[in-house]
């Protein structure tokens, strides 16, 4: 009994930060590179909402076309989470490390 309580806050805790703050830190971190942490903790959220939102938007147009299901804005956020990471590894490229950046 305690565990599939400890497992649905788990969920709900995890679920929270995959679509309220993962895809908006992805994009802050993609965009502006020296910002205070608690500026882009304030930015990330701010960020996520408004694609979670647009996410929304989008799926709400299609939803003739592709049938929603309970998982399509997690799979939404994912994917543009996904896609923020691999355009930041592309960005920063190989120099970045060094300190030789890309402008």
């Amino acid at each position: 009994m305690n565990f599939t309580l400890f497992y649905h806050v788990l969920r709900a805790i995890l679920g929270l930060i995959m679509v309220l703050f993962l895809p908006g830190y992805l994009i802050s971190n993609l965009i502006i590179r020296e910002i205070d942490r608690w500026e882009r903790i304030a930015l990330s959220i701010g960020l996520s909402i408004a694609a979670t939102v647009a996410a929304s938007f989008l799926l709400s147009a299609f939803h003739a076309l592709s049938g929603l299901k309970a998982y399509t804005p997690i799979g939404m956020s994912s994917l543009l989470s996904l896609s923020c990471i691999i355009l930041s590894f592309f960005q920063r490229g190989p120099y970045y490390e060094a300190g030789v950046y890309h402008t």
